[in-house]
């Protein structure tokens, strides 16, 4: 699978729209029918004002599991059951839907009494599912607690506080839960405190700023820090979709796969984040099938679903994929992904595809290559900016 991930594009779409026609094929000569002029007359501002309607009508947001989610996902399909040929599926898939009951609560009550405050010096890590309080001892976990040998024996019964940084933070929580660890706190490395998701332990999970979670390291380390955590969670088995639309033609050994995420976060419409990358995704669609004569690959188009919630729909799409078609997942030759791409401080940058996993970075480096030599057919310099 070849990844390259694009980031912050001007909302002029050329040079996106050259890498496209480069693997994409050759566009029908049929009077103005040309990417250029499809795209130019295209509906991309009717069309994120359709998306905020749906969301003002729905709550205010299009988030996952919501009716103006599923309102986005009728929208899109009727355009391309109305304008294209394209085969569309919309494919259902499970999520759980957390969130806190009450306000948590974060102190310590050894080697001093000290109440945290929510939101400034300390968060909760979302999908941490736990209904009560911890009180116990804090014990450090060595080297950022990212293998199973960094946990000593003493993090059972206890609180584990590990470090940010060198892997992810579902890994450390994983590695806590099975040294028996009764509730985790992550110390950011910089700054304030972090919300980000951890799959869904059984125990209590938060997060503490820099300045206070290195302090209690310190003194946790030459002598007993005792911690109180509260929390009050619930996790919900919810149903959302995506939504994968395929071309006729092309090579269906070499598939080329353009996605972007549907679904906002809860607290707005998601005009930017992602309304940009759907209405993108979807004009393309449909100046594809207005034109494309002779696709060179199979192109797939793909709306995921939940990926506010940690890119649940693409990563449902490719493990369905691994586990009931391997086959047809090897065909898949290329994902661009469209996200965020109207900021109106747009720069050019390209994520650098020497950097990726050994599994796809030569192919990355191509693709990354293929963006460069558009960009500077444009008299850009997207060298400079690479990432």
């Amino acid at each position: 699978l070849l990844l390259l991930f694009l980031m912050s594009l001007s909302p002029y779409l050329t040079p996106l729209l050259l890498l496209l026609v480069i693997v994409g094929g050759s566009f029908a000569a049929a009077g103005e029918c040309t990417i250029e002029s499809q795209i130019a007359s295209g509906n991309f501002q009717q069309r994120l004002h359709d998306l905020e309607d749906i969301a003002r009508a729905n709550a205010g947001n299009r988030a996952a599991g919501t009716s103006g989610y599923q309102k986005s996902v009728d929208y899109v399909t009727s355009v391309l059951e109305k304008y294209t040929n394209y085969t569309v599926t919309v494919q259902s898939f499970p999520f759980q839907e957390w969130y806190m009951k009450t306000t948590p609560s974060l102190k310590q009550l050894l080697p001093f009494d000290q109440t945290f405050a929510y939101g400034t010096d300390f968060s909760v890590m979302r999908g941490a599912t736990f209904d009560g309080t911890v009180k116990s001892r804090v014990i450090v976990v060595a080297n950022k607690g990212c293998k199973s040998s960094d946990y000593p024996k003493e993090v059972s019964g206890n609180i584990a506080i590990i470090e940010r940084n060198d892997c992810g933070f579902k890994e450390k929580v994983a590695f806590a839960v099975e040294a028996g660890a009764v509730g985790v706190v992550i110390v950011n490395v910089d700054g304030g405190p972090i919300t980000s998701r951890v799959g869904y332990p059984t125990i209590p999970v938060m997060s503490l700023s820099a300045e206070i979670g290195k302090a209690i390291i310190l003194e946790a380390s030459t002598g007993d820090v005792v911690l109180s955590m509260e929390l009050s969670s619930i996790s919900i088995t919810r149903e959302t979709y995506n939504i994968i639309a395929d071309m006729p033609g092309g090579d269906p050994n070499n598939v080329m796969l353009i996605g972007s995420h549907l679904d906002s976060v809860p607290a707005g419409p998601g005009i930017n984040d992602n309304g940009s990358g759907t209405t993108t995704n979807l004009e393309i669609a449909l100046a594809f099938s207005k034109c494309l004569a002779d696709p060179k690959l199979g192109v797939r188009f793909a709306w995921w679903g939940a990926e506010e919630l940690g890119l649940l729909g693409s990563t449902h799409y490719v493990e369905n994929l691994k586990k009931n078609d391997p086959a047809e997942l090897k065909r898949i030759a290329l994902n661009v992904n469209l996200d965020m791409i109207a900021s109106p401080n747009f720069v050019y940058f390209i994520y650098n595809g020497v950097t990726a996993p050994e599994p796809i970075r030569d192919g990355s480096a191509r693709i990354q290559t293929l963006f460069q030599k558009a960009m500077e057919s444009l008299g850009e310099d997207p060298a400079s900016s690479a990432m």
